[in-house]
């Protein structure tokens, strides 16, 4: 059976014994390794330019109908141990000049904001193509000029045609959901690592001297393990200094790694939402719409301010939109309290934001922890995240209990008891007071 070594001095000998192809030239120093195969790049008689030759020491079952013309079955000869002459499956495909992405994570000169740009052009490309890569690290992300990049490496690709049955690869631990297993094979495979990578750049570029002191020696900051228990320090600095610089989109990204499934919500909708900037005005006739549990702002049908936020007020209100995040301290609050806080970002002409003292006093106090997955009232039905935010919120505005069992379709039962589950003060009924009779 072939193997590494094998490999490595056959493309090292003067002549290599090839069925079909005819190798005019080896660049031997560009000779490696990896779990099936080893790469090298070469010229090929009848082809110009230069090309990059996979010779597997493992069978891969999909390489046909993976890369179609490129994959050649028992194309090179090997010689084994004992003499005997066997033939191996290669691949070959067009040579991609550049740098791997992983060479520039931690490089002193490093421009990670244009890296953080065309991450996301190419994550958006890749969440809409009808396929998925399967494996998608910094190692498989070429960096060529203008920091263009491009995916190499595809032989974990799912395509519509496999099932979970086809699946031979898991991809990179560092950057696989824990939750991902050879059953979970679809076209979602790659929404948790291109989050990771997103998240990484996006945080680097803002904010380099406070994450590049959670880069790991294999240059990673984030821990999928901690990530969806919501324990990942880096994970949470990430989220803080996305808040703080008001990029909401990749905040969202970051949020959705501490997703329970290896799915992402939404991920390819907020991906098609770069380089989208934030409104500082909004025109007259604006109005907030939700989608997919998120609200913003559309005009003419279009939307000028995306989804992205747990909560939007009408302009006549003053064109707030709400998020809700973790240790956000736009009101001055200790930075050392591990609470969750209403963050509340204006979008309009005025400088400073419409809201009373009371009500500022009030948002900056302590506000109750609950949890991001759904529980269910009295009745079995579920309340979900962005339910409980819109309730802390009403109430908080000062609805009554009936307007907001009629706003949520719930009675007014299951809404006390939801209340009292997120150790919210339940609204006081208004008693009207008896005239006296004269």
């Amino acid at each position: 059976m072939a193997n590494v070594i094998g490999i490595i001095n056959t493309l090292r000998m003067s002549s290599i014994h090839m069925r079909t192809l005819k190798i005019t030239k080896i660049d031997d120093y560009t000779i490696s390794n990896g779990n099936n195969a080893v790469t090298v790049r070469c010229e090929i008689d009848g082809r110009e330019g230069k090309w990059l030759m996979k010779c597997y020491f493992r069978h891969k079952p999909n390489l046909r109908a993976i890369y179609g013309d490129g994959y050649f079955p028992e194309e090179m000869g090997i010689f084994s141990i004992d003499g005997k002459l066997e033939f191996i499956d290669v691949v070959v495909v067009r040579w991609v000049e550049g740098k791997p992405l992983d060479t520039f994570i931690g490089a002193r000169n490093t421009d990670y904001a244009s890296l953080s740009r065309e991450f996301d052009i190419l994550a958006k490309d890749t969440l809409d193509a009808p396929h998925a890569h399967g494996d998608i690290k910094p190692d498989n992300i070429i960096v060529g000029e203008a920091n263009k990049m491009t995916l190499i490496d595809l032989d974990a690709t799912w395509l519509p045609s496999f099932s979970y049955k086809d699946n031979g690869e898991l991809g990179t631990i560092m950057y696989r959901h824990p939750g991902r297993d050879a059953e979970f094979f679809n076209e979602r495979i790659d929404d948790y690592p291109i989050a990771i990578i997103s998240t990484a750049l996006a945080s680097l570029a803002l904010d380099r001297a406070t994450m590049e002191l959670y880069m790991k020696p294999d240059k990673t900051l984030f821990d999928p393990e901690l990530c969806i228990k919501g324990y990942d320090r880096a994970l949470n600095d990430a989220m803080r200094i996305f808040l703080e610089h008001n990029d909401i989109v990749h905040y969202r990204i970051a949020e959705g790694l501490q997703s329970t499934s290896p799915l992402i919500s939404n991920i390819d909708k907020l991906f098609g939402y770069l380089p989208m900037p934030l409104p500082t005005t909004l025109p007259e006739g604006a109005w907030e719409h939700r989608y997919a549990g998120l609200w913003g702002y559309k005009f003419n049908d279009e939307w000028i301010v995306p989804p992205i936020f747990d909560y939007c007020s009408g302009i006549r209100n003053g064109a707030a939109h709400a998020l809700v995040g973790d240790k956000r301290f736009e009101f001055n609050v200790d930075n050392n309290a591990p609470i969750r806080r209403y963050i509340v970002t204006k979008i309009s002409s005025t400088p400073e934001p419409r809201i009373s003292q009371k009500e500022r006093e009030r948002m900056s106090g302590k506000s109750p922890r609950y949890a991001k997955i759904g529980h269910s009232d009295n009745k079995g039905k579920l309340w979900s995240f962005d339910e409980d935010t819109l309730l802390m919120l009403y109430t908080m505005d000062g609805w009554s209990m009936s307007s907001i069992a009629r706003y949520f379709g719930r009675s007014e039962t299951a809404v006390r008891a939801r209340l009292s589950k997120l150790k919210i003060p339940i609204p006081r009924r208004r008693r009207r007071r008896r005239r006296q009779s004269q």
